[in-house]
């Protein structure tokens, strides 16, 4: 069953983060009153809005995974085809596939790279990055992870859906189900290797570990952190990949 929600917070950061703080015990308007110090120093703008009508859904008591593939699933946020646009240094990309695909041509043909960007559908930018025509980076095999890691983590920040969505799966494992990749998917029997579900976990932990950082309110047992995770872990990613964007 799921449960009900009524609102969530909203949190604008001196990085330009944004984090929606979730779950139905949680008093708004007195965690409003416990951040409202926190103006001028970190937070830009606090503000709470009515959940929009994106369903959040929620667990079983069994916690079955999430399964994901089509952009039309429940859970089709998830699928880089979701049509969420993203900006990256000053560039729109009209999805995460664009993003992802046209980064295998990164310093290696820039004018095929921009056909990617500009392409009308994303499942034309997986055939287009797909070419075995056209030359890749010879390292891409050893950055595409760290792509996936970044240009999922720009979507999940910059889209409140998104955010919600994947908060909302709580500590389910998320699997992208089906037998037509056996890397970034499971291979449709659990055999295959579920990267881009595991990054969407990885991500997860980082945004759940980011509002336990804003908010201040660490579980029992644990050490208040005194470094933002998700800046940490964005600049980390972006030392790894810095070259891709470099002139």
């Amino acid at each position: 069953m799921a449960r009900k929600l009524e609102k969530a917070l909203f949190l604008e950061t001196s990085a330009g983060v944004c984090i929606e703080v979730l779950g139905p015990s949680v008093d708004i308007e007195e965690l409003q009153i416990l951040l409202s110090p926190l103006m001028g120093s970190g937070v830009n703008r606090i503000q709470t809005w009515p959940l929009p009508p994106t369903p959040i859904l929620e667990y079983t008591p069994q916690e079955d995974p999430v399964h994901f593939y089509s952009s039309k699933d429940p859970y089709g946020l998830f699928s880089n085809f979701a049509r969420r646009p993203i900006t990256i240094d000053g560039k729109e990309w009209p999805t995460s596939e664009h993003f992802f695909q046209a980064m295998k041509y990164a310093q290696v043909d820039a004018d095929y790279l921009e056909k990617i960007r500009a392409a009308d559908k994303p499942g034309e930018t997986f055939w287009m990055g797909n070419n075995r025509a056209r030359a890749i980076r010879s390292d891409w095999d050893t950055i595409k992870d760290d792509v996936m890691r970044y240009v999922v983590l720009v979507k999940f920040t910059a889209h409140r859906d998104c955010l919600n969505m994947l908060l909302g799966t709580g500590s389910r494992d998320i699997v992208e189900h089906t037998t037509k990749d056996t890397y970034w998917a499971d291979g449709g029997d659990g055999s295959g290797k579920n990267m881009l579900g595991r990054i969407l976990m990885e991500t997860r932990n980082v945004l759940q570990d980011e509002v336990k950082h804003i908010t201040g309110m660490p579980q029992e047992g644990e050490t208040p952190m005194v470094l933002s995770p998700l800046k940490a872990y964005r600049e980390t990613l972006r030392q790894r990949l810095g070259f891709l964007w470099e002139k």
